[in-house]
């Protein structure tokens, strides 16, 4: 098989990040609520952190910021 024929999909192994984790432990209606906080760039990632550790879920900015780019263990947005 050639380099050329090979995916180059990228396979994320190891832990999901923390606001994946976090998804986890919600209800259907939370986690869609998540998702759309996390979609509005109007909605700072402070004021979502803030209301994931309110509900018990300790959660920090720089977790929602690096899940929102991207850049989070699980690359997911």
């Amino acid at each position: 098989m050639a380099l050329a024929d090979r995916s180059t999909a990228i396979v994320h192994h190891g832990p999901r990040c923390g606001i994946a984790k976090r998804m986890d432990k919600l209800n259907d209606a939370d986690r869609a609520t998540l998702l759309a906080w996390l979609d509005n760039p109007e909605i700072e990632g402070t004021v979502i952190a803030r209301n994931l550790t309110d509900e018990g879920l300790r959660t920090s900015e720089h977790m929602v910021r690096h899940h929102r780019n991207g850049r989070c263990s699980c690359g997911a947005v």
